[in-house]
């Protein structure tokens, strides 16, 4: 069984509106959180954990933008068809994926870091590196996305992290603690619908194209950003 392999102009058109409105929110948010900390730096004089967490969130947000268009780039010249996928145009596909994995990789460290405080021996950031690197080694794209898809499951520590502070805190912290875990959660559903694995058992199914699948996914992002913005304004 294959999938629909061609598309229709119409939505070739909605797609480029939700991947520019996407990485329109990439390009505003990141750089907003990190002017954020560096003016809260300069008014208090001081880098509490709070600033240093909008510092990273900024960072990771602006690896995730890069990364997103990378990726844009290589399903557009594969035809958001696995078909097409082959050597030559491999390596646009791991350069976008490890600027994304970058991004989660700055996220889990930093609530490891946090919450456990290194008790763990940072064993699940250890185990996401592994698959992060085994998928960057494969040669074929099929099995080097399962691996990531692996790696990407294990961040699914961050929104619990998020979670658990929004369970223990209370009034306004609680709020954006709620805000941050949403837009991970949703992130992370986001980010395993496009994975080779998945993608197939939504597309085939629904009788809908790969980038029909592509727009649903850049839509939650969209959602999930704004979250994150909720969270942490």
């Amino acid at each position: 069984m294959t999938l629909l392999a061609s598309y229709s102009q119409t939505s070739f058109i909605i797609y480029l509106i939700a991947l520019i409105s996407l990485l329109s929110l990439f390009t505003l948010i990141g750089p907003y959180f990190i002017r954020k900390y560096y003016h809260k730096t300069k008014t208090t004089g001081t880098q509490d954990k709070k600033d240093y967490l909008l510092l990273i969130h900024g960072i990771a947000i602006i690896f995730l933008g890069v990364g997103r268009l990378i990726l844009a780039i290589f399903d557009i010249l594969t035809d958001f068809n696995s078909i097409n996928y082959n050597l030559e145009n491999f390596w646009i596909w791991k350069i976008g994926s490890s600027f994304q994995m970058f991004a989660l990789c700055l996220f889990f460290v930093l609530m490891e870091k946090r919450l456990l405080k290194g008790r763990d021996k940072y064993i699940l950031v250890i185990f996401y590196l592994f698959f992060w690197i085994l998928g960057m080694m494969m040669l074929d794209v099929v099995i080097a996305t399962n691996f990531i898809i692996i790696a990407t499951i294990l961040t699914v520590y961050i929104p619990f992290a998020y979670l658990y502070i929004a369970i223990i805190s209370e009034g306004r912290v609680r709020k954006k603690a709620s805000y941050v875990f949403i837009g991970f959660a949703i992130f992370m559903v986001a980010a395993l619908l496009t994975g080779e694995i998945i993608i197939d058992l939504i597309a085939i199914p629904l009788g809908i194209t790969r980038i029909d699948v592509h727009i649903i996914a850049y839509t939650i992002k969209i959602i999930c950003l704004l979250f994150f913005f909720l969270g942490l304004k």
